[in-house]
């Protein structure tokens, strides 16, 4: 591994070069003897002598040098493709059997008898203390013993990718609950959030399954889904987290205390192994002669641990890996001079890192110090290239070796009592250094990726790439990282980026937490440096992300805000398109608050900034046109305008605005008299191109729609269930239209409008009997 020396690789470098010496101080000798005969010999003779024994020995041994160099940075290249994929799908993680526990049957008892009972058990302690090892250990047990299947056990990981804190309830649900086919919920409102943790405990209750939530550090991420968890039933939650955690569980709590200094103890043999006999009898010559030895030390290091099992492992890791240079004794001066630190990982981190900094390539110490910089955690190969400008990732390997950094599912996370230790030992401008390198390279890498799968949505790899990156692009949008202002002009261009591609990926799946997220940190960015055309553009799309969540009011001072910003755009085309977005934005939020007057006067106006040209090219426009039109009655000026962003759609390529249109052409003829069939065609045209892009709520939509006319017209229920327009009995109707509102609302689990397809749904179960 680069940086690091290898005793094989030294010892034959040594043995080559002796040889080699030995060989050529020979030959050299004999050919002086030989030479010294001649007039000729006797005046280069030494020089050839000379030549022989220094020059070509040298020359020898570094060409040997540089080719296993070379040799071994071959091996260690990593295949870093150039459109780097979506990490992997979006599936429960296997079970794994986990390692056997040191010291913890008492807890592990109390909880398995706890998730018997109630179903549901938390295990709570401080931070590192060891509850994910418990709660691993519980899973185990009640696989081993009472009945559950290792294949229906899921473990999530609940740990955001931020550095800056844990994620809220909405986004910790969307993360467990699209594993399972489930609709992510749109906001974190109690309705929404309480019909996904009803539909998740119902794909869990049919398997029998076993979930476990790991690294909780709020209630709030776990509460939505614990208050209406089943008692007593085949399906088991167990919870691992922080004390807070305790408050959204109650009763259900095994508290997960220090281990004691036996059960440190335990682990630390274990990790080090048996000591050899030259070991003991050197610590009894020792003993014999009254010289401190080596128990004082470990004890000392192990107190000061303060019972985190990961402590103990990570000291004897590098005791290991350093054993001429680290001792328990050298750890114990070291951790006693560390100061005043946040937690005992923390202090023995601190304690290490010096050491472990000397045995690092400087690719891999620069690399460390970007890492612990970084507004993100959880990066791909492909972004930890990017940051080091080369396809090598030799460094990034030795960082895994070292244990400085975890690899899981693709990603490499740097901890978070590493990245502590690692600022709270370097030097501020060697950080400013580093960060104003890495994170612009980092930004710009993610960017090219974003605005590039942004033009594919309508394949399935762009969907499984925004879902498996969506909860690191977020994060970049934190004002706190961008004090320095060379940074964030270094930065700004990029992000703008990154928010354009992230705003299609929300609307198109009405993620409105993510948009106003995003672009409320965008906001206070770009209004630190001045854009007032992206200050307008962030403020337009937080009305929208209000919009989607049904907050009028909040949408409307957006707007205004939004106007105020666009007044002050000193350029009189990007002014213009602005005040179009503004415009669309108004009109659409007119329609969701059915204000007649206000909805007539949007119209009015993006009838004007139609006219004049300032909608051309913009099909998605002409949809919102369309569908406002439908609002205030006027049928036939929406099929015009959504015949023609068909045909707009058709010529982008955009699937999604094709199928949006098609489906709003059904909505316009169905409000034609005797056009309802030919309504029913649109819709099956419609979902079929949803489905095909994978656009869950486009085919929620058509569903709903399909089932409220096989409600009206018998004729349109035939053609849904035979395939041909015959109409059936009243019941059999009713029965085609329950099937497809029930498919149509699970689909529509994770959003805050599902008042219509409930009141459908209600009228053909009636009709049903």
């Amino acid at each position: 591994m680069p940086g690091r020396k290898d005793l094989f690789k030294e010892i034959r470098v040594v043995l080559l070069a002796v040889i080699s010496w030995f060989a050529l101080s020979t030959a050299g000798e004999l050919i002086g003897n030989q030479a010294n005969d001649t007039v000729f010999g006797q005046l280069v003779g030494h020089w050839v002598l000379l030549a022989a024994v220094v020059v070509v020995p040298t020359f020898g041994i570094a060409w040997v040098v540089l080719a296993m160099r070379e040799r071994r940075r071959e091996l260690t290249k990593p295949a870093v493709e150039e459109d780097e994929p979506w990490s992997r799908p979006a599936v429960p993680d296997p079970w794994f059997r986990p390692e056997p526990l040191c010291a913890r049957e008492n807890e592990v008892g109390q909880a398995l008898r706890r998730v018997l009972d109630t179903g549901v058990v938390a295990l709570v302690g401080p931070r590192d203390v060891g509850t994910s090892a418990v709660a691993a250990a519980v899973a185990q047990r009640l696989i081993d013993e009472h009945g559950g299947d290792p294949e229906h056990t899921f473990r999530f990981d609940v740990r955001s990718r931020s550095t800056r804190g844990p994620d809220g309830a909405a986004a910790t649900a969307g993360r467990v609950v699209a594993a399972f086919g489930i609709d992510e919920p749109s906001d974190d409102t109690e309705e929404v959030l309480a019909r996904v943790a009803g539909q998740l405990v119902g794909v869990l209750t049919a398997r029998g399954g076993i979930l476990l939530l790991d690294n909780v550090s709020m209630p709030e991420q776990v509460w939505w889904l614990v208050r209406d968890w089943p008692a007593g039933g085949r399906v088991r939650l167990v919870v691992a987290g922080e004390p807070a955690v305790g408050d959204a569980v109650e009763h259900r709590v095994v508290a997960v205390g220090e281990l004691d200094l036996a059960g440190l103890r335990q682990i630390w043999d274990a990790e080090m192994g048996a000591p050899g006999l030259l070991e003991r009898v050197g610590e009894w010559v020792r003993q014999w002669r009254g010289t401190p030895n080596a128990e004082d030390a470990i004890s000392e290091v192990l107190r000061a641990c303060f019972g985190r099992p990961r402590a103990v492992k990570a000291i004897v890791e590098e005791i290991k890996r350093s054993s001429d240079t680290v001792t328990a004794q050298s750890l114990r001066d070291a951790m006693h001079a560390g100061g005043e630190l946040d937690g005992p990982l923390e202090r023995v981190w601190t304690a290490m890192l010096d050491n472990i900094r000397e045995g690092l390539s400087d690719e891999a110490v620069w690399l460390l110090c970007a890492l612990a910089e970084l507004p993100v955690t959880g990066l791909t190969r492909g972004a930890v290239a990017a940051m080091l400008g080369s396809d090598d990732l030799g460094p990034l390997e030795e960082l895994r070796v070292s244990n400085l950094v975890v690899e899981q599912g693709g990603r490499y996370r740097l901890p978070q009592e590493i990245r502590r230790a690692i600022a709270r030992t370097g030097r501020e401008d060697e950080r400013r250094k580093v960060a104003l390198g890495a994170l612009p390279a980092l930004v710009r890498y993610v960017a090219g990726h974003a605005e590039r799968w942004s033009l594919r949505l309508d394949t399935q790899d762009a969907r499984a790439w925004f879902r498996d990156s969506e909860p690191t692009l977020r994060p970049l949008f934190s004002e706190e990282h961008y004090a320095d202002e060379e940074l964030l002009e270094l930065v700004l261009p990029d992000l703008g980026a990154i928010a354009d591609a992230l705003e299609v990926w929300y609307v198109r799946e009405h993620r409105s937490r993510g948009l106003l997220e995003v672009n409320a940190g965008l906001y206070a960015l770009v209004c630190r440096a001045r854009r007032e055309d992206l200050a307008a553009l962030a403020a337009i799309r937080q009305a929208t992300a209000h919009r989607l969540a049904r907050r009028p009011g909040e949408a409307a001072g957006a707007l205004d805000l939004a106007r105020a910003h666009v007044a002050a755009v000193p350029d009189d085309r990007p002014r213009a398109e602005l005040d179009g977005r503004a415009q669309v934005e108004s009109a659409l939020l007119a329609m969701t608050t059915a204000d007649a007057d206000a909805l007539h006067e949007a119209v009015d106006e993006l009838g004007r900034l139609r006219g004049a040209g300032r909608l051309a090219g913009h099909p998605e426009l002409l949809v919102n046109l369309g569908a406002l039109c439908l609002g205030r009655g006027r049928v036939a000026e929406a099929l015009a305008h959504l015949y023609e962003a068909e045909e707009l759609a058709v010529d982008a390529r955009d699937a999604g605005c094709e199928a949006h249109a098609v489906e709003l052409q059904g909505v316009a003829l169905s409000q034609q008299d005797g056009q309802l069939v030919e309504a029913a065609r649109r819709w099956l045209r419609a979902r079929a191109t949803f489905t095909r892009i994978g656009e869950d709520r486009g085919v929620a939509r058509c569903l709903q729609h399909l089932g409220s006319a096989a409600l009206v017209d018998p004729r349109v229920a035939g053609r849904l269930r035979d395939g041909r327009m015959v109409p059936l009995p009243r019941h059999e109707a009713a029965a085609v239209a329950v099937e497809l509102l029930e498919r149509a609302k699970s689909l529509r689990t994770g959003q805050p409008d599902t008042g219509l397809v409930d009141h459908y749904l209600a009228r053909a179960r009636e009709q049903l009997g």
